[in-house]
């Protein structure tokens, strides 16, 4: 059984069909917003619909096919790790910055915006097992940057000696329903139960309208605005991002012992922009700055067109 989509031949114009048409979405949202038509705030409401609604129904519509196994387990380890990693590595850039930007540096230095970006390109071109990998990637993701990343970067930015807390993290990821989903779906696997496939097929409506929305939702936040006083941390920030990637994407590739199709959804994760909550945590250690919603808008652009790019060459 082939685990990728067949796409008749041609699977190189289908990438960059559809990545075009991710592109062309962004676009239409931007310009919509310039006109008029919708205001930054907008992308509040949608955020709600896509993190509530239509995500986790797409997620489930996809659960038929889930699959936990050694594989899944390593790739929890390794969004885990590489969030943690990420943020105590990239401290060292920004050292001889105010604390409140070594912390603020390092919450957008690390963490992975899987469910808005990596989960619509690899549901577009691979089949249901490679989003058993991208959910277990996203779960140590999520503890690694909201649960290591975040309470690193906090102790540096506000100085106080705060510690790791699970039960802050607990009370935190239990209003995610995203978070919750994937618990539910690896419930169901380890259960081998199914959903019905009548109730697959509503929520799977439901779920269809996700990739519109979230690549809407990044057009109305799109603001690139350049200040030349920040720059120099702007560059910084992004350059590490890029490295690492490059760094990681090659050591899974040629170091991993695990599956083809693991090594590409890995990479494929690793290409993810920084999560949008990112410029809320910098707001919260004090960083009033231009600085973290810049450097999100422009790695949102990166990251698509490394998503892109990833495509290209495991498709």
């Amino acid at each position: 059984m082939n685990i990728y989509k067949k796409l008749g031949g041609y699977e190189m114009e289908a990438v960059l069909i559809r990545s075009f048409t991710f592109i062309f979405i962004i676009a239409l949202g931007n310009i919509l917003k310039q006109k008029g038509f919708f205001q930054k705030e907008d992308s509040r409401f949608l955020s709600k619909i896509i993190m509530n609604i239509t995500l986790p129904s797409l997620l489930l519509s996809s659960s038929l096919t889930f699959l936990f196994n050694s594989t899944t387990i390593v790739l929890v380890v390794i969004g885990f790790l590489t969030n943690v990693t990420f943020a105590l590595v990239s401290r060292l850039l920004f050292l001889k910055n105010s604390k409140v930007e070594q912390g603020s540096s390092m919450i957008s230095c690390s963490g992975f915006n899987i469910g808005n970006v990596t989960i619509p390109f690899a549901l577009s071109f691979f089949s249901g097992t490679a989003l058993s990998y991208v959910m277990m990637f996203e779960i140590g993701n999520v503890l690694g940057w909201m649960g290591g990343a975040y309470s690193v970067a906090k102790n540096v930015a506000k100085d106080d000696g705060s510690k790791f807390s699970i039960k802050a993290l607990a009370a935190t990821l239990s209003k995610s329903l995203p978070f919750l989903t994937y618990l539910f779906i690896i419930t169901l696997a380890l259960l081998k139960v199914s959903l019905p496939t009548q109730l697959i097929t509503v929520i799977g409506t439901i779920g269809s309208a996700n990739t519109f929305l979230v690549f809407l939702m990044i057009g109305i936040m799109l603001e690139i605005k350049f200040d030349k006083l920040q720059m120099e941390r702007v560059w910084k920030i992004l350059g590490f991002r890029l490295t690492g990637f490059i760094v990681l994407s090659l050591a899974v590739y040629f170091l991993l012992p695990i599956p083809m199709l693991a090594k590409s959804i890995v990479i494929l994760c690793l290409a993810s922009p920084i999560p949008s909550v990112a410029t809320v945590f910098a707001k919260e250690f004090g960083d009033d700055s231009s600085v973290p919603a810049l450097v999100n808008s422009i790695a949102i652009v990166v990251g698509i067109l490394l998503s892109s790019l990833v495509l290209l060459l495991f498709v």
